[in-house]
């Protein structure tokens, strides 16, 4: 109820003189689909980590294993994190191995320039958008910049950026046995003759207390990044190293060693009369102890017009993925839009599919058994959303077919097709001056009830409440997960000049994201940051 009085106090207080234009384009439907921030807001909080900014969206929420997103699962309107397309600067970074490393992303908070997230019925230009797509943005990374912090369990952060080059030093002891984390961040950027460069580099090195096995287990991975782009055409390679111990004081008990590459080349066409036109192909190859060898190739071909009907803006489209693992898939979107009496409104749908990941069809542990024989997963994805430009209402519907998640079978979990399932929900923001507010409702309602290790640990209710003034930033939280106990999280970051204080779940409340991974008690963080030399002569 108390959650309910805060978003509609700011809805009735709200001042409706803000600008209402919204932009309809064949390329990505309508501009108020796609929820943004900048990196102006991004400064104003102080964020540390790129896992931070995915909090402060209620559609989406993390699954995490570990301090600073060390390792997570996204989830977007109740969907789990293989049904999330990742991209980069356009680049998809959903790896072939697991989609546990999703979020190895090789940039730094303070490199980004823009974070946005959009649902899939928009057709998104990620072929891994089977529920919706986050993207995040870089700067050029130009100007001299610095951002130092060192808190609790000796948690330290060490960014500078000049010259498009910008590299981070992160680290912690950890929060309790096992749950020590170290990552170095390296990118570097230039342009020339019209031809941008972006090159980056991440490692991390983390206790996996519990991950995936009641172990104390350790884990290693490498990312690296170099991508080329000219006009509309990207060409890029991403390589991604892992090492995983299931028990890192018996490393000979179980290991696995995997390495995973993509290739690949995209581009896109706006055309005259509003067509637009692109191509996307990927080529995957996974090396691994336990997986095998395997390569695979996918091409996805995708097209939309925009159309003018009876005062609607109308927008069909198709996609065609073809995979040499699967036969064809047809993936068909469409969108329509208006204003009606001062309102926005807008409908869309769409087709998605996802295959399955290596780790889902080849993995072998003493508790994993994977199954050679899944099928993709397929979904049908419905969103109706009404609103003005400092709120929004929507209702979503997704119906999804041959979901695969991994099914108890005695002591070991196996990978299957487990049937069907319908998740619907709503969700509603508005943003007035310093404040934003926004709430998601999701119900999932399944065809089985097998006992499976994913599906069912996705927040029902959220609740996220931001301010920002000249010298506090409040973010809060609240996380009503089935079968764990409710969330009250609130982070509070505190402003001098250059300096701040940030203090982590404030409340000091006792939550989990993943069953039997409990998260971090209150943290302080102190920091000094400045944009331009550090000593000034």
């Amino acid at each position: 109820m108390g959650h309910g009085v805060i978003l509609a106090l700011l809805l009735l207080t709200a001042n409706p003189k803000v600008n209402e234009q919204v932009v309809v384009t064949a390329k990505t439907g309508s501009t108020e689909k796609t929820e943004t921030i900048d990196q102006a807001v991004m400064d104003k909080f102080t964020i540390l980590s790129v896992a931070d900014l995915f909090e402060f969206f209620s559609s989406l929420s993390l699954s995490t294993r570990g301090p600073g997103g060390v390792q997570a699962d996204v989830s977007f309107r109740g969907a789990r994190g293989n049904q999330v397309g990742i991209l980069l600067n356009g680049i998809p970074l959903n790896n072939a191995q697991s989609y546990h490393h999703n979020f190895d992303l090789p940039v730094a908070p303070e490199d980004l320039e823009s974070f946005s997230v959009q649902p899939a019925a928009s057709g998104g230009e990620s072929p891994y958008s089977f529920s919706g797509q986050v993207n995040l943005s870089t700067g050029n990374n130009q100007k001299e910049r610095y951002n130092f912090a060192y808190g609790s369990d000796r948690y330290y952060h060490v960014y500078a950026a000049q010259y498009g080059l910008s590299y981070l030093l992160e680290g912690s002891d950890g929060y309790k046995d096992n749950t020590d984390f170290h990552t170095t961040n390296v990118t570097w950027q230039g342009e020339r003759n019209g031809v941008r460069v972006f090159t980056a580099f991440n490692r991390k090195d983390f206790g996996a207390q519990d991950f995936y096995a009641p172990y104390a287990s350790h884990e290693k991975t490498e990312t690296y990044l170099v991508s080329s782009t000219w006009k509309n055409l990207t060409v890029y390679g991403i390589r991604h190293d892992d090492t995983f111990l299931l028990d890192r004081e018996n490393p000979d008990f179980y290991r696995n060693e995997t390495r995973t590459v993509r290739s690949g080349f995209r581009q896109e066409f706006e055309l005259p009369h509003n067509f637009f036109i692109s191509y996307d192909f990927a080529a995957n190859s996974v090396s691994s102890l336990v997986l095998g060898q395997h390569n695979d190739h996918q091409l996805t071909l995708k097209g939309a017009t925009l159309l003018q009907m009876g005062g609607w803006t109308l927008r069909p489209g198709i996609a065609l993925v073809n995979s040499s693992r699967e036969s064809g898939e047809w993936m068909p979107f469409a969108g329509m839009y208006r204003w009606i009496h001062n309102y926005r409104v807008s409908l869309e749908a769409s087709r998605t599919v996802r295959l399955p990941d290596y780790t889902e069809l080849y993995y072998t542990s003493p508790v994993n058994q994977g199954n050679a024989t899944l099928q993709s997963e397929s979904a049908w994805n419905v969103d109706l959303s009404v609103g003005r430009a400092w709120w929004k209402g929507t209702l979503f519907y997704r119906n999804e077919s041959r979901l695969i998640d991994w099914v108890r079978r005695g002591n070991l979990w196996h990978a299957e097709n487990i049937g069907h399932s319908r998740v619907w929900g709503i969700e509603a923001t508005a943003v007035i001056g310093n404040w934003s507010a926004g709430y998601q409702l999701v119900s999932r309602d399944s065809s089985t009830d097998l006992e499976t290790k994913y599906s069912w640990h996705i927040p029902k209710n959220r609740w996220v409440l931001r301010y920002h003034g000249k010298d506090l930033s409040v973010l809060y939280q609240f996380i009503d997960t089935p079968g764990l106990s409710n969330a009250s999280v609130l982070d509070m970051t505190f402003f001098g000049t250059g300096f701040y204080l940030k203090v982590k779940n404030a409340m000091d409340d006792r939550y989990e994201t993943i069953p039997g991974i409990p998260m971090p008690g209150r943290t302080y963080l102190f920091g000094y940051r400045v944009n331009g030399p550090l000593i000034s002569y």
